[in-house]
C-alpha cells in the first residue's frame, strides 16, 4: 500500500518531469527559431536523474542542510549534528555526528553548522563546521578526505573561531574554493 511519504515523492517526481518537459520543448522551439535572440541562450534543461528521502528532520533548527557529489555519485550531506554518506541511487553508506567525524580534534564542545564541499580538482571532500558559541572556545573544523570516497578518513584542522581576537565568536560559515585555496566565511557575534 502507498504511504503517504510515496505518494508525496511520486507527486514530487510529476511536478519535476513535468517541469523538464516545459524546458525540454521551449528550448527545442528556440532552436526551430534559429536560437535565442537574447545575449544568452538556452542550453539543454538538466535532467533529474534519482530523487531519494535524504536527511530527516534531527530537532536541530535550523537543519542547515548542506549536500556534495563526486563524478562517481558517492555523496556526502549534512545536518546541523550529523554527517551521511550516499550511493548515487540514494542509499545510506554510513553516519556520523559531528562531534564523533572531529573526535580526534582537541575540542570538547558541541560541533554545528557543517557545510560540504567536493573539489574536482583534487577529487577530494571537504566537510567545514563549528565548534562552541563564545569567543574562547570557538573553532572552525575543517577536514579534507585522503580519498574520494566520503566515507573514508579525512585530514581534520582545528582553526581559531575567534581569528581578530575581538572577544566574538563565528557562526553561519560559508565555504569556497578555487584551484589552490579554501575559503571560509562567517559572522562573528
Amino acid at each position: 500500500a502507498p504511504t503517504p511519504q510515496s505518494d508525496q515523492n511520486a507527486i514530487e517526481r510529476a511536478l519535476i518531469d513535468a517541469e523538464n518537459q516545459r524546458l525540454r520543448e521551449e528550448w527545442e522551439k528556440q532552436q526551430a527559431q534559429g536560437g535565442n535572440s537574447q545575449k544568452t541562450t538556452a542550453g539543454t534543461p538538466p535532467d533529474v536523474g534519482t530523487n531519494f528521502v535524504g536527511n530527516t528532520f534531527n530537532f536541530f533548527a535550523p537543519t542547515d542542510n548542506t549536500i556534495a557529489i563526486n563524478p562517481n555519485g558517492q555523496m556526502i550531506s549534512g545536518t546541523n549534528a550529523r554527517l551521511h554518506t550516499y550511493t548515487d541511487a540514494g542509499t545510506a553508506t554510513g553516519s556520523a555526528t559531528l562531534t564523533g567525524f572531529f573526535n580526534s580534534l582537541p575540542v570538547a564542545n558541541f560541533k554545528y553548522d557543517p557545510k560540504v564541499i567536493y573539489d574536482i580538482d583534487a577529487d577530494r571532500f571537504i566537510v567545514v563546521c563549528l565548534a562552541a558559541f563564545d569567543s574562547t572556545n570557538s573553532r572552525v573544523l575543517v577536514g579534507f578526505s585522503q580519498t574520494n570516497d566520503p566515507g573514508g578518513n579525512y585530514n581534520l584542522y582545528a582553526l581559531d573561531g575567534n581569528p581578530f581576537s575581538t572577544g566574538l565568536w563565528t557562526d553561519y560559515p560559508q565555504v569556497g574554493l578555487n584551484q589552490n585555496e579554501l575559503f571560509i566565511s562567517g559572522n562573528l557575534f
